[in-house]
């Protein structure tokens, strides 16, 4: 708040504008009067003096009040339609605790804000959904992990203000990805170059010598992730290899000329092993599909350390009976009476995991019966939850 400070000359100024006090009695009369209370020893009441200069007090303190709330920009209305000063005065001080109770109603407002906001941060989920789409587009792309042994799913979402084809659109943000940073292998963008065949609905990747990129010392169902989830993103049926302008790569110990497009379906997703402490964990996709959706929720309490998977669903979480309503796309968990859920990362995830896994089994919906649990996060389980629409949402620069 800006201080006022008056100059001497201000003051003078102010000063000259009161009236005139001037006492016209006769001297003689004065001093007679004078004479007369000494001789009796009275004690004149000096009120009128005190009573003037109060007067004035009031009105300096009101003139240098209203100066300083205009001169501050403040938002007291000094209403002009009262009839004394003394009205002035009291409506000051109205209008100051009025704003006071006001600003600490907003503090406790803002505070309110601020532990919303910090328990959606430690309860954020790490999937895409439909509400987060807007007008953006959905690209998702796989990276292997460090050890190059799992595919994992990154998606983004970007703008297409250019209205480029899915796949132009996938082509340009390679060189934004930032593998590292996300505790995953350097994959982007390829040692070579990357074409599309639109009559063929064919992706052509032409390598230099070096393709390592490929996953030559990952097994044939790592690489079948990786190259069925980048034909899925752009919605591409057949990707075909190429060294130096000539077809065929050596992977491994096979010669790998072009593969075609299969459905990524019923698969059940882990957690990264050493992404579980982070508050976004990643969701891995396990390369093999599975019979049935209870084997999968099965298998997903269980780790998977030679690939550096861990459970997503933890102890605290059993199923006592599984409902699929194929008519509905609806999956129905019944969970056990002793299951334990909490308003906690490890639940979250596990939520989200189930979803996903739910997803790749072509269900629309989760309804969680018997949750013991009215919320967390984002997850009502008072109703259907909707699956996501791409695992491990991540921003780029």
């Amino acid at each position: 708040m800006e201080k006022n400070n008056w100059s001497d000359e201000q003051l003078k100024s102010l000063l000259r504008q009161f009236p005139t006090i001037k006492d016209e009695r006769d001297p003689k009369s004065i001093y007679r009067n004078i004479a007369a209370g000494n001789s009796q020893k009275r004690i004149r009441r000096p009120w009128l003096m005190p009573a003037v200069a109060s007067v004035f007090a009031l009105m300096l303190l009101i003139v240098i009040g209203e100066s300083f709330f205009r001169s501050n920009n403040s938002n007291y209305n000094l209403s002009n339609t009262f009839s004394s000063e003394n009205s002035k005065y009291i409506a000051i001080n109205e209008d100051r605790e009025d704003t006071g109770n006001s600003s600490q109603f907003q503090m406790k407002e803002q505070t309110g804000e601020v532990q919303n906001q910090q328990e959606d941060m430690e309860l954020k989920t790490a999937a895409v959904y439909s509400e987060d789409m807007g007008d953006k587009e959905l690209l998702t792309y796989p990276i292997p992990d460090k050890n190059i042994q799992v595919a994992v799913p990154v998606s983004i979402l970007v703008d297409n203000p250019e209205s480029l084809s899915k796949f132009d659109l996938y082509k340009k943000y390679m060189a934004s990805i930032n593998e590292t940073s996300w505790g995953l292998d350097n994959y982007y963008p390829f040692d070579g170059t990357v074409s599309y065949d639109m009559n063929n609905k064919t992706v052509i990747i032409d390598f230099a010598d070096d393709v390592t990129s490929l996953g030559a010392i990952g097994s044939d169902n790592f690489l079948n992730s990786i190259v069925n989830q980048q034909l899925e993103s752009v919605g591409a049926e057949k990707m075909e290899f190429r060294r130096n302008g000539q077809k065929g790569v050596l992977v491994g110990d096979r010669d790998l000329t072009e593969m075609s497009y299969r459905p990524l379906e019923n698969r059940g997703y882990y957690l990264l092993s050493n992404s579980v402490e982070d508050d976004n964990a990643l969701y891995v996709p396990w390369e093999t599909p599975y019979f049935d959706i209870e084997t999968a929720l099965a298998d997903m309490q269980k780790d998977r350390p030679e690939y550096g998977l861990s459970a997503s669903i933890p102890d605290n979480i059993r199923f006592d009976k599984v409902v699929q309503n194929k008519d509905q796309n609806e999956l129905v968990l019944f969970l056990t009476n002793d299951s334990s859920l909490g308003a906690d990362k490890p639940t979250l995830r596990a939520i989200e995991s189930i979803l996903l896994t739910a997803k790749d089994f072509r269900f629309r919906t989760v309804k969680f019966e018997n949750a013991g649990i009215d919320q967390i996060g984002r997850f009502e389980f008072a109703n259907e939850i909707p699956v996501p629409v791409a695992a491990n949402k991540r921003e780029i620069d």
